[in-house]
C-alpha cells in the first residue's frame, strides 16, 4: 500500500508524516492503479467530492470529510510544479517576517515535555524538546490563542464557542508527547484513542483532531520567525479549519471542549496537537 500528502500529494511508501516536501503533518492512502490490461503507464485516479473537493482512493461516498453522496472520478497527475507550489506557511505570510524563509505544514499530530498531570508513567517523562518557552515565545500563550482562533472561527460559522478543558489538554500533551518520543527518543506511538483512555476522558462522540508539524529548515526556527504568539497561532488554525485542509469536525454544533497542545523538538520543529469533544 501506499500514500500521499494530503496537501501536496506527494507519494510515499509509508503512512510516516510530515511530508518530506512540504512537511503536512497528514497522509491519505494513494489511489491504486487502473488496469487496462496493457502495459502499466502508471495512470492513476481519485474519486473528487463534488461538494467540498476531498480525494478518495475509490468511490465509496458518502464523502469523509462532509458526507455529500457523490464522488467524481478523476485522473490524479502529480507535477514538480505544482509539489513545489505555495506552503501553508507562504498561505500565512503576511504573519512571517520577510526576511526569514520559512516553508510549511501544519496539520497536526504532535508531542509534550512534561508529565501529564495524574497520569503517572516514565513514558511520559524527559521527553526532548521544550514545552514551556521555546525561542521567547511560551507556549502556554500560544495554546490559549490556539483555542481562542479556534472559536474564532467557529463564531464565522454560527456554532457555539468550545470551552478550554484541562483533561482534554492532558489528552493532546500526552498524545504531542508520545509523538516526539517517537520522533527523537526512544518512544512508541499510540493513538488519539488510547491517550484519552489513558488519561481518563470520557468523550460523548468520535474525538475531532488535527495534528500537525512546522519543520525546522536551514537552520531556521520557525517559531523565531513571528513576533508574538497570536501571529503564530493565527497561521496554525487557518492552516486546521481553512481550504484544502479544513476538518469539518470543529465546526460541529456538538462540540463543547477543546484541548491543545504546542510542543518544540529539539531541532526548532514546533509540533501542534488540538482535539476537540
Amino acid at each position: 500500500m501506499e500514500w500521499r500528502c494530503e496537501w501536496c500529494g506527494k507519494p510515499h511508501e509509508e503512512n510516516d508524516p510530515p511530508c518530506d516536501e512540504c512537511g503536512h503533518g497528514k497522509f491519505e492512502e494513494a489511489v491504486v492503479q487502473v488496469d487496462t490490461g496493457s502495459v502499466d503507464t502508471g495512470t492513476t485516479y481519485v474519486w473528487v467530492c463534488e461538494e467540498c473537493g476531498r480525494n478518495h482512493p475509490k468511490n465509496s461516498p458518502p464523502c469523509s470529510r462532509c458526507g455529500h453522496m457523490h464522488l467524481e472520478k478523476r485522473e490524479q497527475a502529480f507535477d514538480d510544479s505544482e509539489l513545489e507550489s505555495a506552503s501553508y506557511f507562504d498561505i500565512g505570510k503576511e504573519y512571517i517576517a520577510a526576511s526569514v524563509a520559512l516553508v510549511a505544514v501544519v496539520a497536526l499530530v504532535a508531542t509534550g515535555i512534561i508529565p501529564v498531570p495524574g497520569l503517572g508513567g516514565d513514558d511520559l517523562d524527559d521527553v526532548p524538546g521544550e514545552a514551556e518557552m521555546a525561542d521567547g515565545h511560551n507556549l502556554s500563550d500560544v495554546e490559549s490563542a490556539i483555542a481562542v482562533r479556534i472559536n474564532e472561527r467557529r463564531a464565522e460559522e454560527g456554532v457555539s464557542e468550545l470551552r478550554d478543558d484541562n483533561d482534554l489538554d492532558a489528552v493532546a500533551e500526552r498524545y504531542n508527547k508520545l509523538l516526539v518520543e517517537a520522533r527523537y527518543g526512544d518512544g512508541e506511538r499510540e493513538s488519539l484513542q488510547d491517550s484519552y483512555d489513558e488519561v481518563g476522558y470520557e468523550c460523548a462522540r468520535t474525538p475531532a483532531k488535527e495534528v500537525g508539524v512546522v519543520p525546522s529548515r536551514d537552520d531556521e526556527r520557525p517559531l523565531a520567525a513571528y513576533d508574538n504568539e497570536s501571529e503564530f497561532a493565527t497561521v496554525v488554525v487557518w492552516e486546521f479549519t481553512s481550504g484544502n485542509s479544513r476538518n469539518e469536525e470543529f465546526f460541529a454544533a456538538d462540540r463543547d471542549a477543546v484541548g491543545v497542545d504546542v510542543h518544540v523538538a529539539p531541532d526548532g520543529s514546533v509540533f501542534v496537537t488540538v482535539t476537540a469533544c
